[in-house]
């Protein structure tokens, strides 16, 4: 099946289509993708599907997500996520990662609210130092070539921690960087 050509837009055009619709699909910007700014008080109360998007970085740090936020197919340079919470799930699928990938710092899912990460590619680090999952996580399939630290610093009070038994399956790279 063709997909559309992307269309591009500035970061405040993208925010105006989310805001209207909850979903950006086919769309390239050259500059930051500021999500959080879709909130009043750092809380955002729509969902968020971002479908075959490029963009240098994704900023969504320090906020309360109460609706999924989905991202599929993306290729993203850096992702700022420190301090994040998807009471309602984190869906990343097919993606690639160019820069430092954070999401560290935080509680980032409740209940039955899941984070997946499925199909990714990480290529420089992904940095998950000192969360809290409180619902299920999920990894699945995706290449960690510069590391992560999601089972790194073990022993540690800044080590991830998992309420539920995390699924990580058919993941490469060093899972079990120490630091962050």
């Amino acid at each position: 099946m063709d997909r559309p050509a992307p269309r591009t837009l500035t970061a405040a055009a993208a925010l105006a289509e989310l805001r209207e619709t909850g979903r950006l699909a086919h769309a390239v910007l050259t500059e930051p993708l500021p999500i959080r700014d879709l909130g009043t008080d750092e809380v955002i109360t729509q969902p968020i599907h971002l479908l075959d998007c490029r963009f240098p970085r994704l900023d969504g740090w320090y906020s309360t997500y109460e609706a999924p936020v989905v991202l599929e197919r993306c290729e993203v340079g850096a992702v700022q996520l420190t301090s994040t919470f998807f009471l309602a799930g984190l869906a990343i699928r097919g993606c690639t990662f160019t820069g430092l990938f954070t999401v560290e710092c935080g509680g980032h899912n409740k209940g039955g609210a899941v984070v997946e990460l499925s199909g990714c590619t990480f290529r420089a680090f992904a940095n998950f130092f000192d969360c809290l999952y409180e619902g299920p996580f999920v990894a699945r399939d995706c290449a960690f070539e510069a590391g992560t630290n999601l089972l790194g610093n073990q022993g540690t009070a800044y080590s991830v921690s998992f309420a539920t038994p995390p699924e990580i399956t058919g993941c490469t790279g060093t899972l079990d960087v120490a630091g962050g």
